[in-house]
Parts: structure tokens; C-alpha cells; sequence
């Protein structure tokens, strides 16, 4: 559902780049945060980066940032060759960590998975 809402938001956009998943280069997932008024969740932001500094199964996270209210993705690195049960049991921690809904002025955060690269 996180997936259909993320691409509903890109397509409807204007402030993020259209191409802006196509910068990221290998990443398994992206967990994009935006702002609908006043800045993006730092709580969640906080919780997510401590979260994927810790996991073995992350190799790399580098962000991109593209709003004006501190809007980022955050493009998170696997190790190669996770099996769907490691990669499923990574993506319901993060998720879990995420809010259901933007509470007050801050904006959503989704999760959208990117794939690994086959060469």
C-alpha cells in the first residue's frame, strides 16, 4: 500500500524531480521523506537512521535531498544475495518504525523498493 501511495506522490508532485530515483544508482529500497507544511518527521528520520546503522544486512545509505522544508530519500544498500525471508523480516522493521499516517505538520514517509541490480 506504502509502494501505491509513494508512486501516486511522485506522479503528483511537482517540488521532487521526476527523475530522482534514476540518481540513486544501486539501491534495494528508498525511504522517502516528505513535508507537507513545516519539515519532515525527525523523529522517524532519527529512528530509521539508527536503525539501518546498525543492521548487518545494510551496506550503504546515502540521501538525497530534494525540497525546501528538508524533504530527503534515503537510498538504503543491501548486502547481495538476501533471500526473500531476510529482505521481507528488514522491511517489516523498517516499516514498523515508520508513523501510519503524518501527524501534525510533518509530512509522510514511504518506503519504496527498488530491486537489485542483476550484473
Amino acid at each position: 500500500m506504502r509502494i501505491l501511495a509513494l508512486a501516486m506522490l511522485l506522479a503528483a508532485c511537482s517540488s521532487a524531480p521526476m527523475n530522482a530515483l534514476d540518481s540513486f544508482g544501486r539501491c534495494s529500497l528508498v525511504v522517502r521523506f516528505a513535508s507537507k507544511c513545516c519539515g519532515i518527521d525527525q523523529q522517524a528520520r532519527a529512528r530509521v537512521a539508527g536503525f539501518l546503522e546498525s543492521d548487518p544486512r545494510v551496506v550503504s545509505v546515502t540521501e538525497h535531498g530534494w525540497g525546501r522544508e528538508g524533504e530527503v530519500d534515503v537510498c538504503v544498500q543491501m548486502r547481495p544475495g538476501l533471500d526473500y525471508p531476510e529482505f521481507s523480516a528488514f522491511y517489516t522493521t523498517l516499516d514498523d518504525l515508520l508513523p501510519e499516517t503524518a501527524a501534525g505538520t510533518t509530512g509522510p514517509v514511504s518506503l519504496l523498493v527498488i530491486g537489485e541490480d542483476s550484473e
